[in-house]
Formats: C-alpha cells, sequence, structure tokens
C-alpha cells in the first residue's frame, strides 16, 4: 500500500525520489504532500497530450504536489516510453542511515492502491538505492 509505504518515511531527514507512471490516487498525492513537511521530495511522473486520455498523473494529482512545493517533471508519453513504478528514499535518524527502494507493479492509482493484487518489493541495499536513484536522474534529464 503506497500510503504505508509513505508512513514508514518520517524521520530526522529524508530524501524522497518517486517515479511513477499512472497516478491518480489523490489520497497517496496528499500522503506524499506531507512527506513534503520534513523530506525533499521530487517526483518523474507522465502525462498525455490528449487530455481524455486517463494515464499519467492527472490534475488532481498534479495540483496538490505542486501546492505542497514538490518539485515534477513531467515526461510527454509521444517522446518518451516510460512505465516505471518505485520509490527511492535516504533516511537518516540519530545519525543511522538507511536507503530504501520500494518498486513494483503497482500504481499509484485507485487500483493500486485499494483493488488489485499488486507485487512490491522493498530492498534496503545501498547498491540498488544507487541505481534506482541513477536512473531518476536519467528521466528528469529526459524530462527537460
Amino acid at each position: 500500500d503506497p500510503i504505508l509505504i509513505t508512513q514508514n518515511i518520517y524521520d530526522d531527514e529524508c530524501d524522497v525520489r518517486i517515479a511513477m507512471a499512472r497516478w491518480s490516487s489523490v489520497k497517496v498525492a496528499k500522503a506524499v504532500a506531507r512527506l513534503k513537511k520534513t523530506c525533499a521530495v521530487e517526483v518523474v511522473t507522465r502525462i498525455y497530450p490528449a487530455p481524455d486520455q486517463d494515464n499519467g498523473a492527472t490534475a488532481e494529482v498534479r495540483k496538490i504536489l505542486k501546492d505542497a512545493g514538490i518539485e515534477m517533471h513531467i515526461l510527454n508519453r509521444e517522446r518518451v516510453r516510460f512505465h516505471s513504478k518505485y520509490l527511492v528514499a535516504y533516511i537518516k535518524t540519530n545519525g543511522h542511515e538507511r536507503h530504501v527502494v520500494w518498486s513494483g507493479s503497482h500504481n499509484f492509482s485507485s487500483n493500486g492502491s485499494n483493488d488489485t493484487p499488486e507485487v512490491v518489493l522493498r530492498s534496503r541495499r545501498s547498491g540498488t538505492y544507487d541505481e534506482f536513484k541513477a536512473n531518476f536522474r536519467e528521466l528528469v534529464k529526459l524530462a527537460g
């Protein structure tokens, strides 16, 4: 559950990067917006050029994130094939550092949060964190 993931990030110092292909859950957007109070948060997502396409991040989700001061990088579906679904977090508590990646089949959508069985992998290996963080930086470059 994406809400539970965000609730596990609450420590003294944190840095969160989210790459999410489809994001329509207002509930998850509000949970991520709350993270911004204590964390640096940055998002890569997509939108479709046609306004009737229900894919990528919805306008309501983008507004919630923007109002929270979260930096967003939008990939254009016509230019970049994008299907990533992960959250990368650096968390520091009482001098103890953790590097965590959550990745899987889930979208931050109503289906991905509630109705469908999804697979989510959590890794605490710093090498995995480094690889996902590098991928995030590449996606940011592609978003321009």
